[in-house]
């Protein structure tokens, strides 16, 4: 499984900030739920990156408000730190439901990996 190797030990995020904090949002509440957790660990990751508070909470307003468009991340590096996020995202509040599952798989899809890549990357954070 020679894409799995793109997976260890990512650290980086070189996604455009807003799509990527849509994206992460998205995942959050893809059950119609975002938690405290998700919201905290998203923030932290988006500040990290050097956005405002500002900015991530309009990105925050405009997916509760329906608007879930975001452009996917182009380079197979900035895919996998995506999924890698998503999963965290998806684990932060310590419960995985069904949606968040699927959408990840889906993601996992999209970004033109292997299908059980997703479920590599949640089984690993489960452990």
């Amino acid at each position: 499984m020679e894409q799995l190797e793109l997976f260890k030990n990512r650290k980086k995020i070189n996604v455009d900030d807003i799509d990527f904090a849509k994206l992460l949002f998205v995942m959050a509440n893809i059950d119609n739920e975002i938690s405290d957790e998700e919201i905290k660990l998203i923030i932290s990751v988006m500040q990290q990156k050097g956005m405002s508070n500002e900015d991530i909470m309009r990105c925050y307003e405009e997916v509760k408000s329906g608007n879930n468009h975001f452009k996917l991340p182009e380079s197979e590096e900035d895919k996998a730190d995506a999924l890698v996020m998503i999963v965290s995202v998806m684990e932060a509040d310590g419960v995985v439901t069904p949606q968040e599952r699927q959408f990840c798989q889906e993601m996992s899809r999209i970004f033109g990996f292997e299908p059980e890549t997703a479920d590599y990357l949640i089984e690993s954070w489960e452990e």
